[in-house]
């Protein structure tokens, strides 16, 4: 019974819902049946998001236009870095890194929602690119082998 309840893929990472959290999600779907804009402007926010990414030869999987986009970047520590970039110009984005993940599979995951402006979604794709580009010229990529990048 232990080695299922802390080993077992339905167990791990999962917890139960709080009764906070529920009445948080119930309300939430009360808002989007009465305000249907609102899923029409996060959709359009995704599909922006992810065209603007892919335009930027930001490797984005196998993502779909839905409210969670990731940008893969294949090492934990790249990853780390960026995610601390990103929040230094104003951008609230954390990693998923091992052991979370495959080991080459860390990954940065943008949420998106409604209320994001095309120029806040614009700024995030393009920091994101530029600040990936220099990390990967830069001195602190020296240090890492080339193999890293290839996801």
């Amino acid at each position: 019974v232990q080695i299922l309840k802390f080993g077992a893929s339905g167990f791990v990472y999962s917890v139960g819902l709080a009764p906070l959290m529920a009445a948080v999600a119930l309300t939430a779907l009360d808002i989007a049946e009465a305000e249907p804009q609102r899923v029409k402007r996060l959709q359009a926010n995704s599909r922006l998001f992810l065209d603007l990414a892919r335009k930027a030869r930001l490797d984005t999987g196998s993502a779909e236009a839905f409210s969670v986009i990731p940008v893969m970047v294949g090492n934990s520590l790249v990853a780390g870095k960026l995610c601390e970039r990103l929040f230094e110009t104003g951008i609230n984005v954390l990693p998923i890194t091992f052991p979370a993940v495959p080991m080459q599979g860390a990954r940065l995951r943008f949420f998106l929602t409604s209320e994001h402006t095309t120029e806040q979604i614009e700024f995030a794709v393009t920091a994101t690119a530029r600040e990936l580009d220099r990390l990967r010229s830069e001195e602190f990529a020296m240090h890492l082998p080339p193999e890293i990048y290839e996801i």
